[in-house]
């Protein structure tokens, strides 16, 4: 742990540069295996120079991966591409659209028709998202991508706490989001402020609990009047001097 081997943790504490650079480099072997194994070409969409908009389009159109989704050369599947053009970043699915349909209406998003709620989950591993088939791409308004979107997820079944989500448990906010009844119970209940025990200032006959009147058990616990300890000593006493 050199200081030259050595750099300060944003969580704290000292970490190794070997260690690091080596974990880093296993990192991307076991990446670059993972897409040999499925298929994809090393590198992560690359783009030739001096192409205008139609060349890009139809070179990346011409070396695609897939037999019916298409997918830019080099680009994992589950993965936008981003192509810097001009002065700006545009995904490859909007550049191939622009090519084959023209303009993209104001107000209008791409999706990807090719994706099918019944039978894919989508999310991050959706398979259809870097999908750059012109044939299944088309403009449609953002409130039908949101909604195709959320149907592909499949609603759980029970809450992260393991409660299920039935009628009576189940509560729908104004957003339309579901929560469970019995968890909101459970965080209401620990909000409320705990009741404070009541302290009493006589006992239950009567006598003053004054700091001079009190007793505490061993363990420290305890209120006890001294009073009523007296009585009954004096009582236990008598009985014993009368037997």
């Amino acid at each position: 742990m050199t200081p030259d081997n050595t750099y300060e943790n944003p969580a704290g504490g000292r970490s190794c540069r070997a260690c690091s650079a080596a974990a880093a480099r296993e990192r991307r072997a076991s990446a670059r295996a993972a897409r040999a194994a499925d298929g994809i070409r090393a590198g992560r969409g690359y783009r030739p120079r001096g192409m205008d908009q139609r060349q890009l389009v139809e070179w990346a159109l011409d070396r695609h991966i897939g037999p019916d989704c298409y997918y830019w050369p080099g680009q994992h599947p589950t993965r936008y591409v981003s192509v810097k053009w001009g002065d700006r970043m545009v995904t490859g699915h909007r550049l191939v659209y622009e090519v084959a349909h023209g303009p993209i209406p104001d107000g209008m998003v791409i999706d990807h028709i090719c994706h099918h709620p019944e039978t894919c989950e989508g999310g991050h591993l959706c398979p259809h998202r870097g999908c750059i088939n012109p044939d299944h791409l088309a403009a449609v308004e953002p409130a039908v991508k949101t909604s195709t979107a959320r149907a592909a997820r499949r609603r759980p079944e029970f809450c992260k706490d393991g409660h299920k989500f039935t009628s009576e448990n189940t509560y729908t906010d104004n957003r339309g989001s579901r929560h469970c009844r019995t968890c909101a119970a459970e965080r209401a209940r620990a909000k409320r402020p705990t009741p404070q025990k009541q302290v009493r200032e006589v006992c239950r006959n009567g006598h003053p609990l004054t700091k001079d009147n009190i007793s505490t058990g061993p363990d420290g616990k305890g209120r006890r009047c001294l009073t009523c300890s007296r009585a009954r000593s004096a009582r236990y006493e008598r009985k014993l001097r009368a037997t």
